[in-house]
Formats: C-alpha cells, sequence, structure tokens
C-alpha cells in the first residue's frame, strides 16, 4: 500500500473514533438529563401520593389542611408537565390520575357540605361512596407512575454490575445479626 492512503485511512478512523466519541456523550449527557428530570417527576408524585395517605382514615378531618391540598394540586401540576415535556409514554397514566384527583376533591366538597350542616362535626362514610376506593385507587395509581418512570430512566430492574442477579432477589432476606453464644 502507498503512503497517503494509509494516512488518509488513519484519518479517517481517528475522524470515526471521534465521532463515535461524541455521539457517546451525547447519548450519556441526554440520558443523564431524563434520569434527574425523572427523578423530579417522581418526587412530584410521590408529594401528591402523601396528601393522598394524609387522607386515609377519617376523612373530614381532611379539609382542616387546604395548605396541603394546595401543594398537593401544585405536585400534580408539575408532573403533568413533566410527563407532556418529557415522558409522553406516562401521558394516560398521569391523565387517569388527574381525573381520579378530580372526582376525590369533588368528593372531600361533598363532605364539606355536609359536614357544615351536622352538630357533631363529623362524617359518617356513608356520605361518600366510593371514597375509600377512589383513594386505594390513586394511591395505586401513584405507585405504577413511580414505578414506569424508574423504568424509563433505567433505575428499576436493573442487574447488579456484573453479577447477573436481581436485588429484589437478596432484598427478601434477613441479614441479621445472631449471636454463636
Amino acid at each position: 500500500m502507498n503512503e497517503p492512503f494509509l494516512c488518509s485511512l488513519l484519518a479517517a478512523a481517528a475522524i470515526l473514533a471521534a465521532a463515535i466519541t461524541w455521539l457517546r456523550q451525547r447519548a450519556r449527557a441526554r440520558q443523564q438529563r431524563l434520569r434527574g428530570e425523572g427523578w423530579r417527576l417522581i418526587h412530584e408524585v410521590k408529594a401528591y401520593g402523601a396528601w393522598l395517605e394524609s387522607l386515609r382514615g377519617e376523612w373530614a378531618a381532611v379539609a382542616e389542611s387546604d395548605e396541603a391540598a394546595w401543594a398537593a394540586a401544585q405536585a400534580l401540576r408539575t408532573a403533568t408537565a413533566m410527563t407532556q415535556r418529557h415522558f409522553p409514554a406516562l401521558g394516560k397514566a398521569v391523565d387517569r390520575l388527574v381525573q381520579g384527583d378530580s372526582r376525590l376533591v369533588a368528593l372531600l366538597w361533598q363532605g364539606q357540605i355536609v359536614r357544615a350542616d351536622e352538630a357533631a362535626g363529623r362524617v359518617p362514610d356513608q356520605c361518600a361512596p366510593g371514597y375509600q376506593e377512589l383513594l386505594e385507587d390513586q394511591l395505586d395509581l401513584v405507585e405504577e407512575l413511580i414505578a414506569r418512570c424508574q423504568v424509563l430512566i433505567g433505575d428499576r430492574d436493573a442487574v447488579w454490575q456484573g453479577t447477573d442477579m436481581d436485588p429484589d432477589f437478596a432484598a427478601g432476606f434477613s441479614l441479621g445479626a445472631t449471636s454463636t453464644r
């Protein structure tokens, strides 16, 4: 082979290697950004879920905390916007969460109206049929969204590095200290 051809072949290989390296760095940076946005989305969904958890039990006392309800509504709005921008695959699940939230808030308002008429200040569960079921459905949907987001960002169902083992498998074992004396 002649020397100019070999030099141009080496130059082409170097350019190709540089292009591949640049593309890999871009893909890695994009994945890191997506992962960061995914964890922000998970944070917002968990904030909404925390409000839902506060609604368990005697739900008549819920309306005492309007600030928590506003924070939950803001978390849900932020999660919706983030889903539209970064995770369109989660759009239908977030839409179901928003629709369920609307029904839940309507039941809470209904409870407030009934409560205002009662002298005791408590709303029996019969005043809001379906409330507990709706609340549980919402909590289940929150867990589903978190799990699906973790899968999308690559933080769920990951294989331990170099072991080909599932981390959930070992999580079931107790490693408590036992005395041999």
